[in-house]
């Protein structure tokens, strides 16, 4: 015959009230290790995202400065065009990895000689892409010493983090 609860509390092993502790704990665990395994955010983006309003935050700063160039690829697109040796390298990076772009996120690609780092960042109004296009139409005239690009030199490049209405941007170029 089987033991009750009653029987196996009384000799000291599983009671309904260890029972329910182990469930809670087993839930919190579960939950922090699902979370932490599905953070894509990392320190640069906590970077982009803390400085204020008007900083240009250079691209040596927050990553290694083994890199010679910096492209962004906006939402939609699958691919850049701005200098063949460099499109190549990105392209080809983009393809093999079978990253699709959709509205929802935008991509910063690091360039060495050998090496192609590609970053994903999530839109959210805490931290977006604005394009140079965009840019120069909605703020241009705030800041004309900021030349907005698609793909930078390395160490001359950064991100001029902006407001516009509800929503914190970021556009990568150089300040002249």
């Amino acid at each position: 015959m089987d033991p009750t609860f009653r029987e196996l509390g009384q000799k000291g092993m599983v009671t309904p009230k260890k029972l329910i502790a182990f469930s809670v704990v087993f839930v919190i665990v579960s939950m922090t290790l699902y979370i932490i395994s599905n953070s894509t955010e990392g320190p640069y983006e906590d970077i982009l995202r803390n400085a204020d309003t008007g900083d240009f935050i250079p691209l040596r700063k927050i990553f290694s400065s083994k890199f010679q160039q910096a492209c962004v690829v906006t939402p939609y697109q699958d691919q850049i065009s701005f200098d063949p040796k460099i499109d190549s390298k990105v392209n080809n990076k983009i393809a093999e990895n079978r990253i699709i772009y959709s509205d929802d996120m935008w991509v910063l690609a690091i360039v060495n000689k050998s090496e192609v780092l590609i970053l994903e960042f999530s839109r959210k109004p805490t931290l977006d892409i604005l394009d140079s296009t965009l840019f120069h139409r909605n703020m241009g005239e705030f800041y004309p010493n900021f030349s907005p690009k698609t793909c930078v030199e390395y160490s001359r490049g950064g991100f001029l983090k902006t407001r516009l209405k509800d929503r914190y941007y970021v556009t990568l170029g150089v300040e002249e």
